[in-house]
């Protein structure tokens, strides 16, 4: 019997030790980093070990963007919070003076095949800089972003994909993207899957015929460029006479008259396919009530 038990035990140490190999070493150490101001957030983020996850506990003034460089979360959920947009979250604002400012910022120094989540946060960027950023990615590999519940805007661009990302890929659900251009990428392959989510352009820049602009941008010579949209709003507002465009295809080689043919297009077929249905579906209820008699009438006097 003693040797029949140590026996059962060895096997469960064992197999103890075979789960513990195959679990991703980011689940078994991942820890929880409290910060609640500018300073105990950088350095969280320089503490953190990949795969934890930074708890804000209060709204905080950046005067310095962070430079994300590892696979983390970020989260400024707190009590009475809404499910979309960011709405009752904790904010992180953007004061960092000059040009190009920034909140978070990922470039070559992030690790290879990182995921960086941020969700139930408000990210407001400068609205005094010029050219700055929300959030910007400029020479990544095979990095993954996942924005949820997000309100991120900037007075520029909200999210930038800059150039030499390779392999880069986001998912954005239930948030809201703001700026002169919410969403722009000068970088081929990328693969972005949005959904229940706003893409807001703003045009406040000064009258001008170089400064209209676009709410999602894919730049000249970008190629195999997925941008999905699921359940989206698509908004393009202008308060200074400047044209802002909902969508810029310039870099297909597309003219504003084939933009415009292309929508029209889109339009006509939505209701050329809802009619259809319609007519389907209609003569196939009656069909069926002549033949089966499936909701009875009652009979007149």
């Amino acid at each position: 019997e003693e040797k029949k038990l140590k026996k059962h035990l060895l096997v469960w140490t064992l197999a103890l030790c075979l789960i513990s190999l195959l679990l991703p070493a980011t689940v078994l150490a991942a820890e929880t980093h409290e910060v609640g101001d500018a300073e105990a957030l950088a350095q969280a983020v320089e503490d953190a070990a990949s795969g934890d996850v930074i708890q804000l506990t209060a709204d905080i003034d950046l005067e310095q963007r962070i430079s994300l460089t590892k696979s983390l979360t970020i989260d400024g959920s707190q009590e009475g919070m809404s499910g979309e947009n960011g709405e009752g979250c904790f904010t992180i604002t953007s004061t960092e003076a000059g040009e190009g400012g920034r909140i978070f910022n990922v470039d070559d120094s992030c690790a290879a095949d990182a995921v960086i989540t941020l969700q139930n946060i408000r990210l407001v960027g400068n609205t005094s800089g010029t050219y700055t950023r929300g959030v910007s990615l400029y020479q990544t590999n095979n990095v993954t972003l996942h924005l949820d519940n997000v309100y991120l805007s900037s007075n520029y661009y909200a999210l930038n994909i800059a150039s030499e990302n390779t392999d880069f890929q986001a998912t954005i659900e239930n948030s809201t993207l703001s700026g002169w251009c919410a969403l722009q990428t000068w970088s081929s392959g990328v693969d972005v899957a949005i959904s229940n989510s706003t893409l807001l352009g703003t045009n406040d820049k000064t009258l001008g015929p170089s400064n209209s602009f676009s709410t999602l941008v894919i730049n000249d010579g970008v190629q195999d460029a997925v941008i999905a949209l699921e359940g989206c709003q698509v908004k393009a507002v202008t308060t200074t006479g400047n044209r802002q465009n909902i969508l810029s295809l310039q870099s297909m080689g597309a003219d504003d008259r084939l933009i415009s043919k292309i929508f029209l297009t889109e339009g006509c077929l939505i209701s050329a396919i809802g009619a259809v249905i319609g007519l389907v579906l209609g003569i196939t209820l009656c069909l069926l009530q002549q033949h089966f008699g499936l909701l009875r009438l009652g009979e007149g006097t």
